[in-house]
């Protein structure tokens, strides 16, 4: 069995954890990078990822706020034992790979993966989701794709 952790970095965080092909938790981690820092030291299963998925983005030069995501997505890179599987950001991939900006593409891919794997409970989890599935798609793996998609 592989388990691979997928993360939504942010304020608050989201994470999804799959064995081989299947979901099989969702969290939500309060608190920007001290929050998932408390979560990390606490994660029993941390050194049994087999991969890591997060989604990276660069903080633009107009940005205003707090870089919370990117000061996660550098903890990650230090903290884990494992590869780690950048997962680039771009609006000219697929639906399942977008950020929010604001369309009708949220609404839709909250309704796909809600119909697929009800009971996710904050977007930020269905966000960790969707980096882990894109990562399968990516693959190939044929039996995410027999229970995802087909």
């Amino acid at each position: 069995m592989k388990y691979m952790l997928c993360i939504d970095p942010g304020v608050e965080t989201g994470l999804a954890l799959f064995r081989d092909h299947e979901l099989i938790a969702t969290k939500t981690v309060g608190g920007a990078v001290d929050g998932f820092l408390e979560w990390w030291k606490a994660e029993p299963q941390k050194r049994g990822y087999d991969r890591i998925v997060i989604e990276n983005f660069i903080v633009q030069p107009d940005f205003v706020g707090q870089p919370h995501s990117s000061e996660i997505i550098g903890a990650v890179a230090a903290l884990s034992d494992c590869g780690i599987i950048r997962q680039p950001r771009s609006d000219k991939t697929t639906l399942f790979h977008q950020k929010y900006t604001g369309d009708r593409g949220q609404v839709e891919r909250n309704a796909w993966i809600d119909a697929r794997l009800p009971g996710l409970t904050t977007q930020h989890e269905r966000d960790a989701v969707v980096h882990g599935l894109v990562r399968l798609k990516r693959e190939k793996n044929m039996d995410a794709w027999n229970q995802y998609w087909a």
